[in-house]
């Protein structure tokens, strides 16, 4: 018997099926109600889109949006975004291939793209991803000539904002030419998350342009409970009153963690045309600033309100001030040392506050001139301080060099004193004319280490008392200028000393008591042309000689014997008033 062995040859068919990613290319601008579909991502936004006033693009959550080279969305309209926590919507170039598949070269940068700009004074945006872009999320609010009263109430929060190239989040109200009516934006900024943007982190700038009225631009609201990191500022506020209007930035800022951010953590700036107005003052509460290079910056008419922040570890630990305040401001003691990094003045009428203990230090060649009012809050055991950005002694190393760098006689300029003022318990070192005073009462201070201790011009009459003048270059109080109003100058045990060329105009009087001493640094003179009331005796004479000569007020120039009094080391004194008496000088 044979046994048949049958073999069943039986082919394998293999289907391979190749999934392709499908994209939806969108451009142009959307008159109706529309809706981009989970089932329709990714989008690619081969050019700009314009969502009109009136209209809605409704995004569902998980939904990819790429853009190309510069593209945006400007939101007229509504843009209603689904996404949650758990299923966010993602915005991103066309080359991140990280998500939503491939459709570019996977090599993204900064700057890819646009921005999405809201403009609907309501919008809410929430729960997206935003990478690459020039702006992340755009606010921008224009006015126009408007003339009527408006609000926006726009809010951006849950947001996680990365590799912009300028700012991740920009708030931009513009006020233009509308008369007498208020444009405000109180836009709430809320639990974001933005990092690595080139400039800032978020920007908030409102601007007030006149035109043919004089329309107000302020804004308001609220910016909380974001992380903002390794940007260039953290948080810049920018106020700009371009012609006699009104620019106000005044948000609430608490609760933020602000860190490792290259230069500051904050930085709050105010500026103004000659005939307008601008402020920038918010309240910082609360926060947590650590590990950027500086703190803030604020600059003109900028002044925070600081309280219960946490700031540790940035590279200088100070609050930097510079420009001109033109409204009161308040320089508060909260452990910080205010760096003067510019010029600052404030006006007539308008009040800087110093509280008590608190350091101030000058960064370079600058000076602090009120002429309005100067409330320095301190006490004979509790004083305010006047120094030098190298003075290690007080307010710690503020430029963080280990001491290697020490400070010295005229490293800034002066404070300057204005009228009605009254300056007591400071201690002023190492600027080069010390404290320069208007009409004012100058008591009980420390000036040390300073090329000059006091100075004053011609034309004012300060009062001095009970200061104490030690380690300075000069020993005395500087004088010079012009004589335009009748005025008397007071023995008060110090010398002093002309740097320049003194004229009295004609019609008024200079009375001088018995037992001045006056002193010239150099060719110059005494020139009346009005009238010299010279009231010395025969005890008490009034000297004029050289700041060499060492007989009188002793060592003015602080030489020791070094120098010594010549003929013809000064000028002279010129009388031209016919009726003129000197004598017992």
């Amino acid at each position: 018997m044979k046994t048949f062995n049958i073999l069943f040859y039986s082919t394998l068919v293999v289907i391979i099926f190749i999934s392709q990613s499908f994209a939806t290319d969108v451009s142009g601008t959307i008159t109706t109600n529309t809706t981009w579909t989970t089932n329709g991502s990714p989008y690619i936004v081969s050019g700009d889109i314009t969502i009109n006033d009136g209209v809605t693009l409704t995004i569902q959550s998980n939904v990819v949006v790429k853009f190309k080279s510069g593209k945006k969305i400007i939101a007229n309209g509504i843009l209603e975004t689904q996404s949650t926590a758990s299923n966010p919507i993602y915005f991103t170039s066309i080359n991140d291939n990280s998500i939503g598949g491939s459709t570019g070269n996977g090599n993204p940068q900064v700057g890819d793209w646009g921005y999405i700009q809201i403009s609907n004074g309501n919008e809410i945006l929430d729960y997206c991803t935003i990478k690459y872009a020039r702006y992340g999320i755009y606010l921008y609010f224009d006015t126009g000539r408007k003339y009527n009263n408006i609000s926006y109430h726009p809010q951006v929060k849950n947001n996680h904002i990365e590799n912009c190239s300028q700012y991740g989040i920009y708030s931009y109200l513009l006020s233009y030419g509308s008369t007498d009516y208020q444009f405000i934006l109180d836009a709430n900024i809320n639990d974001n998350e933005i990092t690595n943007c080139t400039d800032y982190g978020i920007f908030l700038y409102a601007e007030a342009y006149y035109n043919s009225g004089s329309g107000d631009a302020t804004i308001n609201g609220k910016i909380e409970n974001n992380t903002i990191s390794s940007c260039k500022n953290g948080i810049y506020l920018y106020a700009y009153d371009r012609n006699s209007s009104k620019a106000r930035i005044n948000p609430s800022v608490s609760n933020n963690t602000i860190k490792n951010n290259t230069e500051y953590g904050l930085y709050l700036y105010a500026r103004n045309s000659s005939s307008g107005y601008a402020e920038c003052k918010p309240e910082i509460s609360s926060n947590n600033i650590n590990n950027n290079g500086y703190v803030v910056r604020q600059v003109n008419n900028a002044c925070g309100n600081y309280s219960g922040n946490t700031i540790t570890n940035n590279n200088r630990q100070s609050i930097d001030v510079s420009g001109a305040l033109n409204s009161s401001c308040t320089w508060q003691n909260i452990g910080l040392t205010y760096v003067v990094a510019g010029n600052v003045s404030n006006n007539e009428g308008d009040t800087l506050h110093i509280a008590t203990g608190t350091v101030i230090k000058f960064e370079g060649d600058y000076k602090l001139e009120i002429k309005g009012i100067l409330d320095a809050q301190s006490t004979s055991s509790n004083k305010i301080y006047f120094t030098s950005y190298l003075d290690d002694t007080v307010g710690g190393d503020t430029n963080n060099d280990n001491g290697s760098l020490q400070p010295k006689n005229g490293d800034w300029q002066y404070i300057y004193v204005g009228d009605n003022n009254v300056f007591q318990y400071c201690e002023i070192r190492y600027s080069d004319y010390g404290i320069y005073s208007g009409n004012a009462t100058i008591k009980n201070n420390i000036v040390s280490h300073n090329t000059y201790p006091l100075r004053h011009d011609a034309n004012k009459f300060p009062t001095y008392a009970n200061n104490t003048l030690t380690n300075n270059n000069y020993t005395g109080i500087v004088i010079n200028g012009t004589v335009d109003v009748d005025g008397r100058w007071e023995d008060f045990g110090y010398v002093y000393i002309v740097i320049d060329n003194i004229t009295i105009n004609e019609d008024n009087t200079l009375t001088l008591p018995a037992g001045l001493i006056f002193k010239f640094s150099g060719y110059y003179s005494i020139i009346s042309k009005g009238i010299l009331d010279v009231q010395g005796n025969s005890s008490k004479p009034i000297i004029f000689t050289s700041i060499k000569d060492d007989d009188y007020g002793g060592d003015t120039n602080g030489d020791g014997t070094s120098s010594k009094a010549t003929a013809g080391d000064w000028g002279y004194i010129q009388i031209s008033n016919g009726n003129e008496i000197l004598d017992y000088c």
